[in-house]
């Protein structure tokens, strides 16, 4: 290893470790507290954490947060190959008795109290329509139920008040139909 001024280089793997429990902690200091940690990896190499099976990666706020938790952006580098997403989640299950899984798990604790105070568990912001096609969200097939609601009230709503709230179904053959089915004796 090779320690520069600004570097560490190495030709083979670098470890951090300690003998005992506890953290081990990288960290950027500057003197005007402004410092990034950054990992980059080279050429075509990726920047890798991997956990073993009761390990997480957890990114945890030291403070209440002012700016976004984690940002991921492509801005000025759009993407130019299908099938290369922002963010692609593989969830694999395996069979064993009730088990409940989901590939992401959100878990809101609303606090405000005015009625301007608003938490979303997902916000899709506004998209500039280019010519193309923009789907808000997409569900792909093999599921047994593409919605799931809890609560057996599903709530359809424009945040316009003076706007009607419009359902259409579409089809790629034009040939689209909406069918609303009632279940049990409904």
């Amino acid at each position: 290893i090779n320690i520069g001024a600004n570097n560490i280089l190495s030709t083979g793997t670098v470890t951090f470790s300690r003998a005992t429990t506890g953290a081990v902690t990288l960290t950027a200091i500057d003197d005007d507290a402004n410092a990034v940690l950054t990992l980059l990896g080279g050429g075509t190499a990726n920047v890798s954490v991997n956990i073993d099976a009761d390990s997480e990666l957890d990114v945890t706020a030291s403070a209440a947060p002012t700016a976004n938790m984690v940002t991921i952006t492509n801005a000025g580098q759009g993407f130019a190959t299908t099938a290369v997403n922002s963010l692609s989640i593989t969830a694999v299950a395996t069979d064993g008795t009730n088990l409940v899984n989901s590939a992401i798990n959100i878990a809101l604790t609303p606090a405000g109290t005015a009625a301007g105070d608003i938490l979303n568990a997902i916000n899709i912001a506004n998209a500039t329509d280019t010519g193309g096609w923009e789907n808000g969200l997409k569900v792909g097939t093999g599921f047994n139920s593409e919605i799931q609601v809890v609560d057996a009230v599903l709530t359809l709503s424009d945040d316009t008040a003076a706007t009607d709230l419009t359902i259409t179904a579409v089809d790629d053959d034009a040939n689209a139909r909406l069918i609303l089915l009632g279940g049990g004796t409904a």
